[in-house]
């Protein structure tokens, strides 16, 4: 049986990140694929945009993170807040899968905002970009080292050998 998750304390922290992240992707990254909404747009320019000229007026390939935030890594926050809460452990290739590309891509991102050359797209107000940027970098991070085990939350409970229905070859004696 998977750890109860009231002995994992630890992992409540994962359970209310990835609800925000969930929240935050569907709201916030799909804007940019699905088009522009007005109130979403002057919530972003009152409160993020100033910090990340790109977000507004994004390259192709910011266009694609935010696409792949809103339509990839918004359902598998919800999926890892199920799978947290109820301690599945075949959650684990898929979060070591989204740790390394979620990590490598958000490299990216906070590089290009911070040291870009291309006019327009270096962040004007840095320490603020990465307070709102950081935390999808150290999760990523922090899920790959929660995952770092075969059974991350416990072993789960496997069907007695010869039971269940199936069948056992005949033993001789």
């Amino acid at each position: 049986m998977p750890i109860p998750l009231r002995d994992r304390k630890l992992d409540w922290f994962f359970i209310a990140v990835f609800s925000f992240f969930a929240f935050s992707s569907f709201l916030v990254d799909t804007t940019p694929a699905l088009g522009k909404y007005p109130g979403m747009r002057e919530l972003l320019l009152g409160s993020y945009a100033d910090c990340d000229p790109m977000f507004i007026a994004p390259p192709p390939f910011l266009l694609v993170a935010a696409t792949v935030s809103g339509f990839v890594w918004g359902p598998l926050y919800v999926v890892f807040v199920w799978a947290f809460v109820k301690g599945k452990n075949r959650i684990r290739i898929p979060a070591l899968m989204y740790s390394s590309a979620l990590t490598l891509a958000m490299l990216m991102i906070i590089a290009e905002e911070l040291w870009s050359t291309v006019p327009g797209w270096r962040s004007p107000r840095p320490g603020k970009f990465l307070a709102y940027n950081l935390p999808y970098l150290i999760m990523p991070i922090l899920i790959g080292i929660r995952m770092r085990k075969p059974d991350p939350f416990g072993a789960e409970a496997q069907p007695e050998e010869g039971g269940g229905g199936r069948c056992s070859p005949p033993r001789d004696g």
